[in-house]
């Protein structure tokens, strides 16, 4: 496939990227804080799964570089920034940023790192190389098999019951146990697009059909109540049944994103998950510090505060923090290409 940017997966994006935001206030957003928790993750690893269909073919060393260049570099600029204004803003010792920068080497495993959403540009790295080389079997009856296993790997090898907190490096553990929604966004994409594209009678009514069931499944997940929970299984198809929870919601949001497309808006917020990303803690730490200058106290209290602080906190993130990055990242390229190009000229002794 041609490379090129689709509307409705950019909004799914940023809806997942403001589940984030918000799901990080803790139990102050009220009954979105476990919601959000049971599908914003699996979520962006399905859309990456979406993207990925738009990779040209490449040796899996190139490949390997390409994504270093793309998440890895991107990754430990965010890490080393958070650590600079973490140190400003707590005056941090030194023992404090040698651990910092120790668990930022590790890849910032799950729940170990103050930036907390730092560990998912390290797991989609990994989950980028594997899947790369789960591809090379060429099948995807194969592909959504092998990422199956992994899954049950993580379970029950990685991460067993009762649950083991995340541990291993660049976040491994985590790749396996959510590699199957990379998988399943690899795979149903085509389908997915092609479906989103078709103008038919038929194709209304399946739509309108879909949004009801998934519609009403979402709002009971919402009020904690997993319907598919109910069912009576042994514990071996519990991580099943947890992907299903997570894919019905997910097909809810791509439904809602598909219906939203037009408002450029929200598909341009949603081009920029990497500083999105990144940012969230940076601007959760800075703004408030901020604003505390002119006197002014953010107090998070309720599930309608943390709704809007979000939205507030990712429009600052987009307006104000991403150009100036950009515009930063812009002069070091150039200033580095001005330096290979200038000794290039140099004569040879």
């Amino acid at each position: 496939m041609k490379s090129k940017r689709v509307e409705w997966v950019d909004i799914a994006k940023l809806i997942g990227m403001f589940a984030i935001y918000l799901g990080h206030f803790g139990t102050a957003a009220g009954l979105s804080y476990p919601f959000v928790f049971s599908f914003h993750v699996p979520l962006f690893f399905f859309i990456s799964g979406c993207v990925s269909n738009y990779e040209r073919d490449c040796s899996v060393k190139e490949y390997l570089l390409k994504k270093f260049k793309r998440i890895l570099i991107p990754f430990y600029g965010f890490a080393s920034l958070s650590i600079i204004i973490n140190v400003v803003l707590n005056d941090a010792d030194l023992g404090d940023i040698k651990q910092w920068l120790w668990l930022v080497i590790k890849g910032c495993i799950r729940n170990t790192f103050f930036a907390s959403g730092l560990w998912f540009l390290s797991c989609l790295f990994v989950m980028e190389i594997v899947f790369k080389l789960i591809k090379l079997t060429r099948f995807k009856v194969l592909m959504m098999i092998m990422s199956a296993l992994l899954l049950f790997l993580a379970e029950f090898v990685l991460q067993p019951r009762p649950i083991v907190e995340p541990h291993m490096l660049y976040n491994v553990d985590s790749m396996a146990y959510y590699i199957i929604f990379y998988a399943l966004g690899y795979c149903l994409y085509p389908y997915i697009n092609d479906f989103f594209k078709l103008n038919t009678s038929a194709k209304k009514i399946i739509y309108v059909v879909l949004v009801l069931i998934t519609g009403v499944y979402t709002t009971f997940a919402y009020e904690g109540v997993y319907l598919l929970d109910r069912i009576s299984i042994n514990t071996a198809f519990r991580s099943l049944i947890s992907v299903f929870d997570a894919i019905i919601i997910i097909v809810f949001i791509l439904l809602v994103s598909n219906l939203l497309q037009g408002l450029k808006v929200l598909s341009n917020i949603g081009m920029e998950t990497l500083y999105l990303c990144g940012n969230e803690w940076i601007v959760k730490s800075l703004f408030p510090a901020f604003i505390s200058l002119f006197g002014v106290q953010v107090i998070i209290d309720s599930p309608l505060k943390a709704w809007l602080y979000s939205v507030v906190l990712i429009l600052i993130t987009y307006k104000c923090v991403i150009p100036v990055e950009k515009q930063v990242i812009n002069i070091v390229k150039r200033n580095i290409s001005i330096y290979f190009v200038a000794r290039k000229q140099l004569p040879d002794k």
